[in-house]
């Protein structure tokens, strides 16, 4: 008799206990590995651009969600507005410098990863263009994928790849400058 008082308590407090650790689990930050991702992701597509030239390939292709079919996309949900350019940006150097959670419907863990970016003129050897972008990264099915890279029309490379590269400066530059008045808004 004295058993089945402490049962009832017992179990309640098991219950409790179990839906204390599943709503902590709901808000875990996931920074670290979002910035694990990013940082995946971005070598990748540099690598990718200076490879093949073009601006999506297939090895981009996992890295992309979209609304429609998921973890399927063809590229992110959200991307610039315009065409796609085969013109090389360089990139001096690069450092994702905030991550932060964001709300995004459909998603329990959405976040804005802030990369600063040094882009390179090449017409201009001292000539360095500091710029920001905000990628959006989200979580699902427990993978992260990008869901928005506002420079993906552009063919981003690292600095050292573009050594070996034949490319036309001017319209590097030019390019550049653009990209550098857009960001700077």
């Amino acid at each position: 008799m004295n058993t089945m008082k402490h049962q009832i308590p017992l179990t309640a407090l098991l219950l409790l206990a179990l839906l204390s650790l599943a709503l902590t689990g709901c808000g875990r930050d996931y920074t670290a590995e979002v910035r694990e991702f990013a940082d995946g992701y971005l070598a990748t597509l540099f690598a990718e651009h200076a490879r093949h030239r073009t601006n999506i390939t297939e090895n981009l292709k996992p890295f992309y969600i979209d609304d429609t079919d998921k973890e399927n996309a063809e590229m992110p949900e959200f991307i610039d507005i315009g065409p796609f350019t085969d013109t090389l940006v360089i990139v001096k150097e690069y450092a994702i410098t905030n991550i932060e959670k964001i709300d995004l419907t459909g998603y329990d863990h959405a976040y804005s990863v802030k990369v600063h970016f040094a882009l390179s003129d090449p017409t201009d050897n001292a000539s360095l263009l500091r710029v920001s972008a905000d990628y959006w990264a989200v979580r699902h099915k427990n993978r992260f994928y990008i869901y928005a890279d506002p420079l993906l029309n552009y063919m981003l490379i690292l600095e050292e790849d573009a050594k070996s590269a034949e490319y036309d400066k001017e319209a590097t530059a030019r390019l550049t400058e653009k990209i550098y008045r857009w960001l700077s808004r």
